[in-house]
């Protein structure tokens, strides 16, 4: 549900993509073709669950530069988390960067940071990108909070990282970094090659 203007921008309510996604899709996204695919794109796996339910979020747009905050209501459920956070962007000539901030609060009570950031240039059919992302666990962990964050970290789309064992919190991480860089071309409209390095 929202509202658009073609002056003042967006201002949309409901279950939506946070403000690392949107960065990260629009900015550096390893494979930038179909981000929302499930293609293995670990960027996108440190965008904190990439969605946040009950948000508001305003995207606006003066020229080349595009902004956008974001705040999630909780509800007081046992799924959802408390986010807020914004991010900004400039976009032309082929060339993108950006970075942005989001604060999550789980359900059990532990607090994250999260930070991303990078850029991006396309050229004919080349398409290069480089990026970082971070996310920073600030308090101590619970068992409700842990399976929320191995959801948001697990599986081969997310990059496949080991957020700590569940069973033995004290193990638990409390930061994980990615840094990223590659190259793709696309050699024809059906068929694009790349290389990604990521660390």
């Amino acid at each position: 549900v929202g509202l658009r203007s073609k002056s003042f921008g967006s201002l949309t309510m409901g279950r939506q993509w946070n403000v690392l996604f949107d960065t990260v899709v629009s900015t550096y996204a390893s494979f930038p073709y179909s981000p929302l695919m499930d293609a293995y794109k670990p960027e996108i796996g440190l965008s904190m669950g990439s969605r946040n339910s009950n948000m508001i979020k305003y995207v606006g747009e003066i020229g080349s530069v595009r902004f956008g905050l974001q705040y999630a209501f909780d509800e007081k459920s046992t799924t959802d988390s408390k986010a807020a956070g914004g991010y900004l962007r400039y976009a032309a000539n082929g060339f993108a960067v950006g970075g942005a901030y989001l604060y999550t609060k789980m359900p059990g009570g532990t607090e994250y940071d999260a930070y991303t950031a990078g850029g991006s240039y396309r050229t004919g059919p080349w398409y290069f990108s480089a990026g970082y992302g971070a996310n920073k666990r600030k308090n101590d962990i619970n068992a409700t909070s842990a399976a929320i964050s191995n959801a948001y970290w697990n599986g081969e789309t997310n990059g496949g990282f080991l957020p700590g064992l569940p069973t033995d919190l004290n193990n638990y991480s409390k930061k994980r970094e990615l840094f990223q860089i590659g190259v793709g071309y696309q050699v024809n409209p059906q068929l694009n090659i790349g290389m990604h390095y990521y660390h």
